[in-house]
């Protein structure tokens, strides 16, 4: 009796399927990433700007708790800089001046009283106070904090210095790691945004804008503004 023998074909891929099969793959996941990838990116960039916002709040939360201007009266606040108390229409800025009645003109030139050079709106430089203020904790009037910048994560701490957190999957993550942050305080007293100007000179005047830019890990830059009034 003859046996007729079957061939079977199940006997796998061939080499050229396989290389097929994997281009096929390649293509398709390289479809895939390209839409999922920009939408989880989507995902994560709404939770940095609530943050960001979170941040600036904060910020001038402490900011508008400060004085207005370093030369203002802080004994009962009776007295203004930029005030004309006499209506002579000049405002005396020499402490211990023959016709000194207190009054003073509002610093010209922003930034925290150490002793440093610092510069107006057109780059006019000059040499600030010295009251050691030489660090954020000594910052008692507005314009200290123009020029601060931060790049770390202690932007913004507790009542005891420590960077904020939060707890993800039983692990602590510094709630402001990798968001920086500028800060710019300039006078700006019919509040077009542009610094106060007079004869092509910067002024003081009674208002003051106070710019925050926060950048976010992912490079999105959020600006903030508020003003401060000299009341």
């Amino acid at each position: 009796m003859r046996v007729r023998y079957l061939r079977s074909n199940s006997l796998g891929f061939s080499l050229l399927e396989l290389v097929a099969g994997i281009t096929v793959f390649a293509v398709v996941m390289t479809i895939v990433t390209g839409v999922v990838a920009p939408q989880a990116q989507k995902t994560i960039e709404p939770m940095q700007q609530v943050r960001a916002t979170e941040l600036a709040q904060s910020l001038f939360n402490e900011i508008l708790g400060k004085y207005y201007d370093e030369n203002s009266d802080r004994a009962g606040g009776r007295i203004r800089c930029n005030e004309d108390l006499d209506g002579s229409g000049t405002i005396i800025d020499t402490a211990g001046s023959t016709d000194d009645d207190g009054e003073r003109i509002c610093t010209l030139y922003p930034g925290p009283e150490d002793g440093a050079t610092g510069t107006d709106c057109n780059g006019f430089s000059a040499t600030r106070a010295n009251d050691s203020e030489t660090d954020r904790a000594d910052f008692d009037d507005i314009d200290d904090y123009h020029g601060m910048v931060y790049t770390s994560s202690d932007i913004l701490e507790n009542s005891l210095g420590e960077n904020l957190v939060v707890n993800i999957d039983s692990e602590d993550i510094e709630l402001y790691a990798n968001f920086q942050l500028s800060v710019s305080v300039i006078y700006d007293e019919n509040m077009d945004g542009v610094a106060d100007q007079s004869g092509g000179s910067c002024i003081s005047s009674n208002s003051k804008l106070i710019t925050l830019l926060v950048t976010t890990p992912s490079g999105a830059e959020l600006n903030f503004a508020t003003y401060k009034h000299n009341y």
